[in-house]
């Protein structure tokens, strides 16, 4: 049964201004008693919301599931103790009842699900923010992996649509540098496509076909008699979860040329392709050991897909040139090309921020990338000396824009 509309809006807006009080309180502590208070502190905060964050979604579910699936892997901007704190919503969501997933099977196919297969597992094997997988067998023995989407979760996704529109729009009073709005707006569109199985279903088979010279990734087969837009039969497959280092390592494979492995598919399908699996989260990637001694990694899950346009590539390998070339001119363009300037008579003023971010950049080593904590850059003025370089906060407000097709890529 969908909860009352009214219920899952005040549940939500009352997390977020929870979360967003709780770190306006922890910058004022900063201020007032020093960093070294601010720093004893912060961790505590980041697991606190942490669970706070978790409890709420796995109680609304629904596309707020997704969300928080997002949240989990973005470690390079969120802190590490509030993304540990959600990695559970990665594959660990409870599953809808047998009744609602039977529900729905007599819905696309005017049968129960022991009827249209051999054998169906009525206890699933996976759950997410919009279905859940069910094993099963075909007539002629072949083991399939159902993805059944939930009974009203296309009414469920509209209201919370509606709430997260709202909750993004006060975030980005917060942080208005981020693109918040554009993230929404690639997060509507995303999950509009999710609703549709079938997409899916194409989505898999374009990006199965890219890599039929390509050996080192495995893609599950459609079997479309058996699927609709709301049920999606797949052929199954097994592997070690990706981020399980001690399983990998103890059948003998080298977490570091695993690694290697996902980004050259990645590469592969960001540069030589043009549209590439969208949903990375480790929930959706594993590692299936061969007798040979090598790997292959397995996709699964292809209702994120995104295509990322030919100025965004040209860009992205020109911003990349600029880098090696040490060439200012040449990053400036390169951004300028991928979409991020926002008015061409702001030229002058983002030139200047490119040639002063690359200064600071330039005095970091890679290797110690990892370290640079991001939670700390919280005063934009500061961090940037807008006074010393004569621009004001308007002008880089008026300078920068984040692309839509940067979102899903970042």
């Amino acid at each position: 049964m969908m909860q009352v509309p009214l219920f899952r809006y005040l549940k939500a807006y009352r997390m977020t201004l929870q979360v967003l009080t709780s770190y306006l309180w922890l910058a004022l502590i900063g201020k007032v008693f020093g960093a070294e208070r601010l720093r004893e502190r912060r961790e505590a905060c980041h697991r606190r919301n942490a669970r706070r964050i978790e409890s709420t979604i796995l109680e609304l579910k629904g596309l707020f599931i997704k969300v928080g699936q997002t949240l989990s892997i973005m470690t390079t901007f969120l802190p590490d103790p509030l993304t540990r704190g959600l990695e559970g919503l990665q594959d660990d969501v409870p599953p809808h009842s047998s009744e609602a997933i039977r529900e729905r099977f007599l819905q696309e196919f005017d049968k129960p699900p022991e009827e249209l297969f051999a054998e169906f597992e009525p206890e699933p094997i996976a759950s997410a923010s919009l279905g859940q997988v069910h094993l099963a067998k075909l007539a002629d023995g072949t083991e399939v992996a159902v993805k059944v989407q939930y009974p009203e979760i296309d009414k469920i996704v509209a209201i919370d649509l509606k709430t997260l529109k709202r909750i993004f729009g006060l975030l980005h009073l917060f942080f208005p540098l981020y693109g918040l709005r554009e993230v929404y707006q690639e997060i509507a569109e995303m999950v509009g496509q999710e609703l549709d199985y079938q997409y899916e279903g194409k989505n898999l088979e374009t990006i199965r076909k890219n890599f039929e010279e390509d050996e080192s990734c495995l893609f599950p087969e459609v079997f479309w008699d058996y699927s609709t837009s709301k049920v999606l039969t797949l052929r199954f497959m097994e592997g070690i979860k990706i981020t399980d280092v001690a399983t990998l390592q103890e059948k003998g494979l080298e977490p570091r040329e695993i690694a290697t492995a996902l980004i050259h598919a990645y590469c592969k399908q960001i540069f030589t392709d043009g549209v590439y699996h969208a949903d990375p989260h480790p929930g959706n990637l594993m590692v299936r050991p061969l007798a040979s001694g090598g790997f292959q990694i397995i996709l699964i899950d292809f209702g994120a897909i995104a295509r990322i346009s030919d100025r965004m590539r040209d860009g992205i390998t020109n911003f990349a040139e600029g880098l090696i070339k040490r060439d200012t001119r040449m990053l400036a363009n390169a951004l300028r090309r991928m979409g991020f300037v926002a008015r061409e008579d702001e030229e002058e003023a983002f030139d200047t921020l490119v040639e002063y971010f690359y200064s600071k950049l330039v005095s970091i080593k890679i290797e110690n990338f990892r370290d640079i904590d991001v939670t700390r850059l919280h005063n934009i003025e500061d961090l940037i000396e807008l006074k010393k370089l004569k621009i004001s906060f308007r002008d880089l407000m008026s300078s920068f824009h984040v692309p839509r097709d940067w979102v899903l890529l970042e």
